[in-house]
């Protein structure tokens, strides 16, 4: 799979777990639901599964956004990007190359992003189904697996453009 249609195919797999997830969860869910929790995983705000669904719709919506606007790089002049260490002249060939990492650099992200709000949803849904809604653990690695990815992420480009 070519490496520019790999991060479109990602994300369109996992609109489509979102969009799986709210068809399976939301037809069960109760009128009230949780919607938010706090640190030890207790829910601490509250709506219904329409507000809730139209949340996820929105996000997504908002993803999508990013996911597509960082085609129009192309048409970004180099001096309204600020690269790590410093503004510097490319050639024409260093800027397009800085300018296709740059895009798959936020396309993975918002990847990288979108699949964290895919497994906290399917999490939040799913725990709409119990008497009392809880939150595990688990929610806490998944935060710390999706900074670490972040982090090297973020890592990973100060690198690219610091040479």
């Amino acid at each position: 799979m070519p490496s520019r249609l790999a991060p479109m195919v990602a994300f369109l797999a996992l609109a489509a777990v979102l969009a799986a997830e709210a068809a399976f969860y939301l037809p069960r869910l109760p009128a009230r639901i949780a919607t938010h929790f706090d640190a030890s995983g207790a829910p601490n705000g509250w709506a219904s599964p329409s507000v809730l669904s139209q949340d996820i719709a929105l996000l997504t919506a908002i993803f999508a956004a990013i996911f597509l606007g960082a085609g129009l790089l192309d048409h970004v002049p180099m001096r309204m990007i600020n690269l790590p260490g410093g503004r510097r002249e490319l050639d024409a060939a260093q800027e397009k190359a800085a300018k296709a990492y740059l895009r798959d650099w936020i396309r993975w992200f918002v990847v990288l992003t979108v699949t964290l709000f895919a497994l906290v949803i399917g999490r939040v849904l799913a725990a709409n189904l119990a008497p009392e809604p809880r939150l595990g653990n688990e929610m806490w690695v998944l935060l710390g697996a999706y900074l670490v990815a972040d982090g090297a992420m973020l890592l990973a480009l100060i690198r690219r453009f610091r040479a």
